[in-house]
């Protein structure tokens, strides 16, 4: 199988399905990739699938918002403590 990212090339993976996560990549080994958070250090080994070459496709992929836009949305919903419904503010 073919390396499709380069060692020390910084990569995007989804975490926890609602993240995007900066990484760095260690180490390659049969279709595996040994990848380092940019942040705190820690690694993981993660199948290629999984990682991106830019934060645009991640977001694209994983459907996410960038922060600012998921910032705007979030403030839309609101929790009535009278009904114990949310409901949306316009």
């Amino acid at each position: 199988m073919r390396q499709k990212y380069q060692i020390h090339q910084i990569v995007y993976m989804i975490a926890a399905g609602k993240q995007i996560k900066e990484m760095v990549v260690m180490k390659y080994a049969d279709g595996f990739y040994v990848v380092r958070y940019r942040d705190t250090g820690g690694g993981l080994r993660v199948r290629e699938g999984r990682l991106y070459p830019s934060i645009q496709l991640a977001q694209q992929a994983g459907g996410i918002l960038p922060k600012d836009r998921m910032k705007k949305q979030e403030e839309r919903f609101d929790f009535d403590l009278a009904t114990d419904k949310y409901y949306t503010q316009f």
